[in-house]
């Protein structure tokens, strides 16, 4: 049964996913250096976070894992999937770590953190911004109300805000999908970090050592 739920929220984790992305078509550096995001609508907003120039030299680079790596199998505590879609020339990678809550309702029974980047073909394009969430499986409940998040990374809080919030019934259980698009400069902080811990409403977790090195290397591969 946990299995098949991983594989709903893999499934589901990159629909969602896929949809948010499309919210924000195209982040661009203009001739100036400024980072651009272009919206649907024909609206557009600068990205002021960071300069261009910091972009690659935050990025970690691929090591070996001090820990046994994670596997890429369905199934685990850690997973890593890149796939190109050659009908739309994109490649898109997603990571999903298995969270231990140390705040939670009675009724959450499992959450899981994913993070998503796409870019064009096969070639690596370092994105500009990430999509980050949460998939949560319970048996009432647990985000409609509030889906605020808030990181703190090495001590200092990081306001992420609400999240978007999908949802759909299964078979004696609720499914919830929660998304932000963040910008690159704000993964990097929580990537590199030393200690992450994190409140979505009222759950708290905290990454473990073992999956802030699965962040870094699913990381590593931005560039």
């Amino acid at each position: 049964m946990k299995k098949l739920l991983f594989l709903t929220s893999v499934l589901f984790i990159s629909l969602v996913s896929a949809s948010s992305f499309a919210e924000v078509l195209r982040a661009k550096i203009i001739d100036s250096g400024e980072i651009v995001f272009l919206h649907p609508d024909g609206t557009w907003k600068y990205d002021e976070t960071f300069e261009e120039t910091q972009r690659n030299s935050d990025i970690p680079d691929r090591r070996e894992f001090n820990h046994p790596p994670f596997s890429e199998e369905f199934g685990n505590d850690f997973h890593f999937k890149q796939e190109y879609d050659k009908f739309d020339n994109e490649t898109t990678v997603l990571l999903t770590l298995d969270l231990e809550p140390s705040k939670v309702s009675y009724s959450l029974e499992r959450l899981v953190f994913f993070s998503y980047f796409s870019y064009l073909g096969r070639e690596v394009e370092t994105p500009i911004v990430v999509m980050i969430g949460f998939s949560s499986f319970s048996e009432d409940w647990e985000y409609l109300t509030s889906r605020k998040l808030t990181f703190l990374v090495d001590d200092k809080p990081l306001e992420i805000g609400s999240l978007d919030h999908d949802g759909r019934v299964g078979s004696g259980y609720l499914f919830e999908t929660l998304s932000q698009l963040i910008p690159l400069s704000q993964f990097l902080r929580i990537v590199n970090a030393k200690n992450v811990e994190g409140k979505l409403f009222t759950t708290e977790f905290k990454f473990t050592e073992e999956q802030l090195e699965a962040l870094r290397d699913y990381a590593s591969r931005m560039k």
